[in-house]
């Protein structure tokens, strides 16, 4: 095909018909040209697309993955929540079992304390000799005799 301006302008200047084939060669020339590109940044395309769909396909299998992990957390996080409940109950268990024994550590110490002391005479024994001023002797009235 011609392009109907261009013929226009050749047929008012006095082009030849030599003239118009060699322009229409360039013009097929370009437009093969043209087309060879046009093919070419579409292979291009082409294999831009398949290197995007090589690296989802690895992508997806990470974030996969990556699913898997949060799922494999979540259910740890679970049961350390419940290990750290059960640690606490048995920290608080032995609290009172360490405060039991001590109470009775102090009760034995005192029983052998007091067992001691009942064996060597010492319990209950007081000292005989009064805390404070001597007491004082009441004077002697003697009654009046009768004869």
């Amino acid at each position: 095909r011609r392009d109907p301006i261009f013929i226009i302008m050749s047929y008012q200047t006095g082009l030849t018909q030599p003239l118009l084939d060699d322009v229409d060669r360039r013009l097929v020339q370009q437009r093969n040209d043209d087309m060879r590109q046009i093919v070419q940044d579409l292979s291009d395309l082409k294999d831009t697309m398949s290197e995007i769909n090589s690296l989802v396909i690895e992508q997806r299998d990470d974030l996969n993955q990556i699913e898997n992990n949060t799922a494999s957390a979540a259910v740890n996080i679970d049961n350390g929540t419940t290990e750290l409940k059960l640690a606490s109950k048995y920290q608080q268990s032995y609290r009172k079992k360490v405060c039991v024994i001590i109470i009775l550590v102090i009760i034995a110490i005192t029983i052998i304390i007091l067992i001691i002391l009942g064996a060597t005479g010492q319990f209950g024994k007081r000292d005989s000799t009064p805390v404070g001023p001597a007491p004082v002797a009441a004077p002697q009235i003697s009654a009046p005799t009768a004869n």
